[in-house]
């Protein structure tokens, strides 16, 4: 894996505007988690479409009514409670009987090809392309996943678009440029579109603090 300076760079490359808006040097190595193919699809399942705040009050939950049981085996109603929307309840119920079914068929896709795990996830009922993307990217640790017909990609280059014209920001934007690491640029896309707060430039956020701290101190009138 390279150094992760070469990688902002890369990134960097493809969407100038990301350094005025993003902690991209904050950025986290993408390394594959340890977690089940069934913990992983469960936590993506209940996490797409949210705020990452109302998903993790979700998921808190979940795991308090769950106790030793695996969430996947909660029933439709436990989920439904717990603040998982009907469908969402139903694609997780009917996943986690798939996944206690076969679990080594689930576990074997970390060493399979993408395009074959694609295929076999978007067999199971209400699951797509953004599901397998999200899988291979946070969990199995792919490193060039680009989707790019996700809608949360599509409002997130709006919003980051949009932020550049108020703030007169030059945009340009080739996520081809990112190439090998666009799962980083599809990172902090994601994380873009997963906040409701507006996009704030970097130098009036600095600014914003350090006017804030010197009102806490008196310094301002």
């Amino acid at each position: 894996m390279q150094k992760l300076d070469t990688v902002i760079s890369q990134v960097l490359r493809a969407c100038p505007a990301l350094a005025h808006y993003t902690d991209v040097q904050d950025l986290a190595e993408i390394t594959p988690q340890h977690k089940t193919v069934g913990e992983a699809l469960t936590e993506i399942i209940v996490s797409q479409k949210l705020i990452s705040q109302d998903a993790e009050k979700i998921l808190q939950c979940m795991h308090r009514k769950a106790g030793a049981r695996k969430l996947w085996r909660l029933s439709e109603e436990e989920l439904f409670n717990c603040g998982v929307s009907r469908s969402k309840a139903r694609t997780i119920y009917l996943m986690g009987r798939h996944y206690d079914a076969d679990s080594r068929g689930f576990e074997s896709w970390r060493s399979e090809p993408q395009s074959i795990v694609r295929a076999e996830l978007k067999l199971l009922w209400g699951l797509g392309d953004g599901t397998v993307d999200r899988l291979l990217l946070n969990y199995f640790g792919h490193l060039d996943i680009w989707p790019q017909h996700d809608l949360s990609i599509t409002h997130a280059i709006t919003k980051l678009q949009r932020a550049c014209q108020n703030d007169g920001v030059p945009w340009q934007f080739e996520p081809d440029l990112a190439r090998p690491y666009r799962s980083y640029l599809t990172r902090l896309l994601w994380q873009i579109e997963s906040t409701q707060l507006r996009l704030q430039h970097l130098n009036t956020r600095v600014a914003l603090q350090r006017n804030s701290g010197a009102q806490s101190q008196g310094l301002v009138h």
